[in-house]
């Protein structure tokens, strides 16, 4: 979270005129060193802390993008459940939803969050996206995941079974 947080502050820097506000859900020990950086007068941090799996759905509707900035990530359900919400995701390649779900320009934008200049490119196309390009990407991302139900998983499984079997 902190290389994100710095490219933020970055992109706050550069674009004095706009403003950013990110929404931190969840908790863990680096939080206090991350409240204690300084951001631009332009960028603000909301800490939402932990929340309940049932308050998720709130937060996603209030959202405009999910950053993903993760360092390592077997699968992070956020993706999807961000996608499902009709959310772009800015992730990291790093989380195998996000090489998995994301699209370049489509459902979001990947980076690798130990790339500075990759995830500032990233940012800053996130943040400068049209609005019609922000409903299209909702729009791909919903039809990107909408198979990706138990059952829609458990049919995937058992058709890679019958064709291994053959």
């Amino acid at each position: 979270m902190f290389p994100f947080l710095l490219s933020l502050a970055r992109w706050g820097a550069a674009h004095s005129e706009r403003n950013a506000e990110l929404w931190v859900v969840g908790d863990g020990l680096a939080r206090g060193s991350l409240r204690a950086l300084s951001l631009p007068p332009n960028v603000s941090v909301r800490w939402v802390g932990n929340v309940s799996y049932e308050e998720l759905p709130g937060l996603y509707a209030q959202a405009g993008i999910l950053a993903f900035p993760t360092l390592s990530d077997e699968w992070g359900v956020v993706v999807n459940e961000a996608m499902s919400a009709g959310l772009p995701v800015l992730g990291s390649v790093y989380s195998q939803a996000v090489e998995e779900l994301v699209v370049d320009g489509v459902t979001g934008w990947r980076f690798r969050p130990d790339q500075p200049s990759e995830m500032d490119a990233a940012l800053e196309q996130a943040l400068s996206a049209r609005l019609d390009t922000l409903e299209a990407m909702r729009e791909a991302g919903r039809l990107r995941v909408k198979d990706l139900t138990p059952d829609g998983v458990k049919d995937r499984i058992l058709e890679a079974v019958r064709y291994v079997c053959r």
